[in-house]
């Protein structure tokens, strides 16, 4: 965590705590134009990121994060010309601004200064949902169900070129989810959080010895496997690879991802996994509850978030389990390569085909206008494929978007004042 004589000396109040980092906020400049709005004063103010750790970044306590390559992808990602890049009207290719970096050696702590964001992808998700569900408890169609496809446009537009960027200049983020995005105060989508990124030209992963997977690239640059979140991990990293596409990994947590605009299902079914040292036994019976498991309920209002496509609450077997039941077990046409990855058969799984992946997206409007509904299977179906080397990359999966019926709906006027009505509430907090 940081050091505790920084949050003294300055008085700053905390944003985020977690486990290696603290983001806390900087105070506000004085004196403040009283001509501007609040979210004119929001957006000029910053944060620190702080990070304890030796001055090279490299740490048992921090890995695989290490602060220092986050500096220096962020740097790169900066300089770099995006002139070529596809982008969409209202979004540019948004990466979150590295401001300033120091090293405190006497603290051995880290000071990254950021902008300040507004909200979490997260938040945008949890507010969309409950308005869809009061509509509901109205009993009315839901009017957000249209606002939702707008957001989920504009996220996709925003993401995506992010990741195009990224890509053309050998970075991988690695760790994709709706916590890693944020909304800047002009609504755009910004990536953050580039502490597990990879630099194809840079020095490799810091790995821990014991991890289980992980190995060398084909230039000799170790690579570890622990990276990712939970529901958007890629499937291959499940099973033990000794190197790995990091720009796919990168697309399958964007499907994971914006798939979440259209999951408003819930809860999850049960999932068992019997852990890494199970015996054979165990683990058949776990799989045969798996392959027993039937779809949950609709939740009711009070549940107030929308769930990620895939599960992980049970572990790497019931992450592989619940991304099965959706795009079906490996076959030698879906997952040409699953037999080369070394723990590809340490694991049973019950024959199932693949169902239609707007099936588990229940958002999606049957009655949306045009081919939007099949649009965004689409883009989505692209990016969420166990193939790695199948998964449509960034800047097509941008093209794509724009050449479908899809493009007009980020212009949609009720979205864009739902974002500015939570903009609004959330900037009176930094006035």
């Amino acid at each position: 965590m940081a050091s505790p004589s920084i949050l003294a000396r300055e008085n700053l109040k905390v944003l985020a705590k977690g486990v290696q980092a603290v983001v806390v906020l900087v105070p506000a400049a004085e004196p403040q134009d009283p001509a501007a709005t609040p979210r004119e004063r929001a957006a000029a103010r910053s944060v620190l990121k702080l990070v304890l750790g030796p001055e090279n970044g490299v740490s048992a306590s921090l890995r695989p994060h290490n602060p220092v390559k986050e500096v220096a992808a962020l740097r790169k990602a900066d300089h770099a010309n995006v002139g070529s890049l596809p982008t969409a009207p209202l979004t540019r290719c948004q990466i979150i601004k590295l401001l300033d970096y120091s090293y405190d050696r006497k603290a051995l702590e880290h000071i990254i200064t950021l902008p300040l964001q507004a909200l979490r992808l997260t938040e945008v998700l949890t507010a969309s949902f409950a308005a869809d569900e009061r509509a509901y408890a109205a009993g009315s169609q839901p009017p957000q169900a249209r606002v939702s496809l707008s957001l989920f446009v504009r996220t996709a537009q925003g993401l995506l070129s992010a990741l195009a960027h990224l890509h053309a200049q050998g970075i991988s983020h690695r760790d994709v989810k709706p916590a890693n995005i944020m909304l800047s105060w002009g609504g755009e989508p910004v990536l953050k959080d580039f502490g597990t990124a990879w630099d194809e030209a840079g020095a490799g992963d810091d790995i821990d010895p014991d991890e289980q997977g992980g190995g060398k690239t084909a230039k000799g640059k170790p690579k570890t496997t622990a990276v990712g979140t939970g529901p958007y991990r890629a499937p291959e990293l499940l099973f033990g690879p000794n190197d790995y596409d990091p720009r796919a990994l990168d697309l399958w947590g964007a499907g994971a991802t914006l798939a979440e605009f259209f999951r408003q299902t819930g809860p999850y079914p049960v999932e068992p996994d019997s852990g890494p040292d199970s015996s054979d036994e165990e683990l058949g019976a776990a799989v045969a509850a798996v392959a027993a498991l039937k779809i949950g309920r609709r939740p009711s209002p009070t549940d107030n978030e929308r769930t990620p496509l895939f599960n992980a609450a049970y572990g790497d077997l019931g992450l592989a389990g619940s991304i099965f039941r959706i795009l079906g077990t490996p076959t030698k046409d879906s997952w040409p390569t699953f037999d080369s990855l070394p723990d590809a058969h340490k694991m049973f799984f019950d024959e199932r085909p693949a169902v239609p992946l707007a099936s588990v997206l229940p958002g999606l409007n049957e009655e949306e206008e045009g081919d939007a509904r099949a649009d965004v299977v689409r883009v989505l179906g692209g990016l969420v494929r166990l193939e790695a080397a199948e998964r449509t990359s960034a800047a097509d999966a941008l093209a794509l978007l724009e050449r479908t019926s899809l493009s007009p709906h980020a212009q949609d006027k009720a979205a864009a004042a739902f974002i500015d009505s939570l903009l609004d509430a959330e900037a009176v907090k930094f006035a």
